[in-house]
């Protein structure tokens, strides 16, 4: 399902591609492990989370509709920036799955909080968690303490460490 995605030196050659990545692929399953891929489509929807949040509702929906439009599903409407917004949101959430950008999504809205309280729940918390590690500022790692002891002062310690 991914394979798309994985780059591959017999997806290189036909894409005419011959820089020192290439030199060091041993065969279809070797790819660059610090390869960074940004899709135009995670841009597109960037820029409609913009234009929503500047109430233009009519761009950001046409960008959805146009991504959905090449995915072969439905177009979609809102009447509102909110419902824009949630459109954007589904729209992201479907067109980058698996991609590790739900978590910053989450995150940038403020959302990430009651969204794994919300898993939590629904999942009846599992042996060996519970919800009451979900705490304000746990969303970043702590700091380790040999880069605060480093020099001291310099950083403050994440919230809830």
């Amino acid at each position: 399902m991914f394979y798309k995605y994985l780059n591959t030196k017999p997806k290189r050659a036909v894409l005419g591609f011959t820089d020192n990545i290439e030199s060091g692929m041993k065969d279809y399953r070797d790819w660059p492990v610090n390869y960074p891929v940004l899709r135009f489509e995670d841009v597109l929807l960037m820029y409609a989370e913009l234009l929503a949040d500047e109430g233009n509702t009519t761009g950001a929906v046409g960008i959805v509709n146009r991504i959905r439009s090449r995915a072969g599903c439905d177009v979609v409407s809102a009447a509102s920036a909110s419902e824009a917004m949630n459109l954007i949101k589904d729209e992201r959430r479907l067109e980058l799955f698996g991609e590790g950008v739900r978590w910053f999504d989450l995150v940038r809205w403020n959302e990430w909080q009651q969204t794994i309280l919300d898993m939590f729940h629904a999942y009846s918390n599992p042996p060996g968690s519970e919800d009451s590690n979900v705490k304000d500022g746990r969303y970043l790692y702590p700091i380790p303490m040999n880069q605060i002891n480093v020099k001291p002062g310099l950083y403050q310690q994440n919230t809830g460490y």
